[in-house]
């Protein structure tokens, strides 16, 4: 799905994508042979199952590396509690708009569905306190989902992906 962060995507460091096409041929992709955009890539859409990647990293002074390691694990801490258990961002971002501050700005932190919570840290993030089931989370993010297109007329596209469900 070019899974990212921080203004970066995960293609960006691949070398080479290892994949099983829908005929069962097992295929070799350079990342230029990938259409890809914002938590899309053509492998999505064509049948094609991910086995395996190679990925290449660029050296680096150690100490700057370190420092920005650091400084991405503050700014994570501001949406992400350290140790909470969550898959990250619910809903794509609808540009120009951030799909966290409309959450937001509908009254969805805190909106809660048996053991999932909307984080109070980040409205586009859901947390498992304890028991939470799949069909708590997905009654969360329809009520999401609702919430933000009942305010203000935009439709919220899931970033994780969900197989068999329907918001």
């Amino acid at each position: 799905m070019n899974a990212g962060a921080f203004g970066h995507e995960i293609l960006e460091a691949a070398r080479e994508v290892r994949a099983l096409d829908p005929q069962g041929r097992w295929v070799r992709l350079r990342p230029e042979e990938i259409a890809r955009g914002y938590r899309t890539t053509s492998l999505m859409h064509n049948g094609m199952i991910v086995t395996g990647a190679t990925f290449g990293l660029s050296r680096g002074d150690a100490q700057a590396i370190r420092g920005r390691m650091t400084q991405l694990r503050a700014q994570r801490a501001t949406r992400i509690a350290p140790n909470s258990r969550c898959a990250g961002s619910v809903f794509k971002n609808p540009k120009p708009q951030a799909a966290g501050q409309l959450l937001e700005a509908a009254g969805c932190k805190g909106l809660r569905v048996g053991g999932a919570a909307v984080s109070q840290l980040h409205a586009n993030v859901i947390v498992n306190e304890g028991g939470a089931t799949a069909a708590d989370v997905i009654t969360l993010m329809r009520e999401m989902r609702g919430r933000v297109r009942e305010r203000f007329g935009v439709e919220l596209e899931p970033e994780v992906i969900l197989k068999g469900v329907s918001l």
